[in-house]
């Protein structure tokens, strides 16, 4: 957006992008065994469609394709959205796949085999191999799939209010969060946080419980979140949302939001010390976090939903 001239922060375009979200998956075949993600998986397209901005990840059949495709965008002179896996990105060394992974491509050097990337955790362009990203964008990995996704993003063009468009994001981001249907095959919202509560006490047995517990501390305070598993940047966001509507600051939901984060963070704090463990103990006291904060952000949907109105 700061390139198309719109100086917005982070925690509005992440507010914007509707992006609180919750994903729990167990499944010994992955490493960890156990997943647990607190980020919305449609982050752009939901950012894009707040603006008025018709968003669909554009995806190719193969390598080849998907470059010559992506180059074509570059050469036009568009930033380009690309889903990836850092697993497969150098300068990560990451032993974990991690996927659909958010960067903007803005050139190249196809004679060295360079690509240039913005990325999230780094205030400089990072360059890597080609033959790298390449790899890192066709993953079946969690949260995944990708398959070549990318997006060229060119310059807003939208008559909506700031102001109309960010209020309208946090009440479809509440409903977002109160997810598909228990029976639903994948935990979402705050489905995905009553599972986690149901299924902590049994993370003992698991082989990997060391690391299914770091991870999930990773997870909420180190990547790329902004600490307390996104929710902290929220209320920086709902901040901005109730300068900007006066009206709704009497429902405090900045104020809830922070007091989400702070127990997302006391959660974290006490998956690092299980981590650090030499025996498997405390997930009963995790699986009590983890009840709360189902409460805490159910309580949250519901005020949301029932005392900001539907926009016109």
């Amino acid at each position: 957006m700061r390139f198309w001239g719109l100086d917005w922060n982070e925690a509005l375009c992440f507010g914007l992008g509707r992006g609180l979200g919750a994903f729990y998956l167990s499944n010994e075949s992955f490493s960890p065994s156990r997943w647990l993600m607190v980020r919305a998986a449609d982050l752009e397209k939901h950012f894009f469609e707040s603006l008025g901005i018709p968003f669909e990840w554009k995806q190719a059949s193969d390598d080849n394709a998907a470059w010559q495709m992506t180059k074509e965008d570059i050469d036009a002179g568009l930033p380009v959205l690309l889903q990836t896996d850092i697993y497969y990105i150098d300068y990560y060394n990451s032993k974990t796949h991690f996927n659909r992974h958010t960067v903007v491509q803005w050139g190249y050097d196809e004679k060295a085999g360079r690509a240039y990337l913005s990325d999230t955790g780094y205030e400089e362009l990072m360059e890597i191999p080609l033959e790298s990203l390449i790899r890192a964008r066709s993953s079946e990995y969690p949260p995944g799939p990708v398959r070549y996704d990318w997006f060229p993003v060119k310059a807003p063009d939208s008559s909506r209010s700031i102001e109309e468009a960010a209020l309208d994001a946090v009440r479809k981001g509440a409903f977002q969060l109160t997810g598909p249907p228990a029976d639903y095959p994948i935990r979402l919202g705050l489905n995905a946080l009553a599972e986690l509560a149901r299924d902590l006490p049994s993370w003992e047995d698991a082989k990997d419980w060391k690391w299914s517990a770091r991870f999930s501390y990773q997870v909420i305070e180190k990547r790329g979140t902004g600490g307390s598993a996104f929710r902290k940047m929220y209320a920086e966001f709902l901040d901005q949302v109730e300068e900007m509507n006066p009206s709704i600051g009497k429902l405090e939901l900045s104020e809830k939001m922070r007091t989400i984060a702070q127990t997302w963070s006391e959660l974290a704090a006490l998956f690092k010390k299980i981590s650090e463990m030499t025996r498997p103990g405390r997930f009963a006291e995790t699986a009590s976090l983890a009840r709360k904060l189902y409460e805490l952000e159910s309580d949250y949907c519901k005020t949301v939903i029932k005392e900001i109105p539907p926009a016109n």
